[in-house]
């Protein structure tokens, strides 16, 4: 069997599945494998609606292992936090209260290397220089509109942070933490979806854009995923597309979909 007899059969598989549980009760019977230029599915409902879908892979193993990294290393400032000895710790949460802090990696930094910094990050926070500069913000907040500042970043650090942000809250939420990869999640995303969105299809009825992944996911979709779609799919008025989904193959869940579909419509079949 050939490669793209394979891809074909795959997208077959994973639509039919999708099918059964999607909103707009499509017959089963009716699913058909395209070739290009048309979308790779073509469809109808129980109501006879012709329906086309472009199938894409939304989260692959590189962008699920990028993520992840990411998550952890948040999760490890939180972590390296608590391990501190007590009088830093309090140190730390003491002085920057609600705030959120953003550190900026440079580009080409291994994971490896980002975790292994970032005790001497935690550290450099309560830096005689930082200290100095965050009583300075504290007596000029009431004063100013400004949201964010630039913390000192100790020359040790310079080789793979490019800066820290502060970000002051004033909502009692705890101190947070944030990083910023040189090649964002949203980045990442988008090389995936952009071909589909950018090509040209030869459809007469109303096509989809359906992006799915096999994996098992291990970080929250909602804060590392689903905001890199919403920023997606502000392009799909520049294509053919009227919605994009985003299911899970593994969980047979469709965890988005832009625009949302109002609920007279959420006729899901048994």
């Amino acid at each position: 069997m050939s490669k793209k007899t394979d891809q074909a059969e795959n997208e077959l598989r994973i639509f039919r599945k999708f099918a059964k549980i999607c909103p707009y009760s499509i017959d089963l019977n009716s699913i058909e494998k395209r070739e290009p230029p048309e979308p790779d599915i073509l469809c109808k409902t129980v109501d006879g609606e012709m329906l086309a879908f472009e199938i894409v892979i939304g989260i692959d193993r590189s962008l699920a292992s990028f993520i992840y990294g990411s998550y952890e290393l948040v999760n490890s400032f939180y972590d390296e936090l608590e391990s501190l000895p007590v009088n830093q710790n309090k140190r730390i949460k003491s002085i920057y209260g609600n705030a959120s802090i953003n550190v900026v990696f440079k580009e080409d930094i291994s994971l490896e290397q980002k975790r292994n910094a970032t005790r001497k990050i935690l550290l450099s926070l309560i830096s005689d220089d930082n200290e100095k500069r965050l009583e300075r913000i504290n007596k000029s907040l009431p004063s100013l509109i400004v949201t964010k500042y630039d913390l000192a970043v100790k020359p040790s650090l310079k080789e793979i942070i490019d800066c820290i942000i502060l970000y002051p809250h004033k909502q009692d939420s705890g101190l947070s933490f944030d990083i910023t990869e040189p090649l964002s999640i949203d980045d990442q995303i988008e090389k995936l979806l952009k071909q589909k969105i950018d090509s040209s299809y030869r459809t007469s009825c109303e096509t989809e854009l359906l992006a799915h992944y096999e994996l098992q996911i291990e970080f929250p979709l909602e804060d590392w995923v689903l905001p890199a779609f919403n920023s997606v799919s502000e392009r799909l008025n520049e294509s053919v597309f009227q919605r994009i989904w985003l299911y899970s193959v593994a969980d047979d869940k469709i965890v988005y979909v832009h625009p949302k579909i109002k609920t007279e419509f959420h006729l899901i079949k048994s």
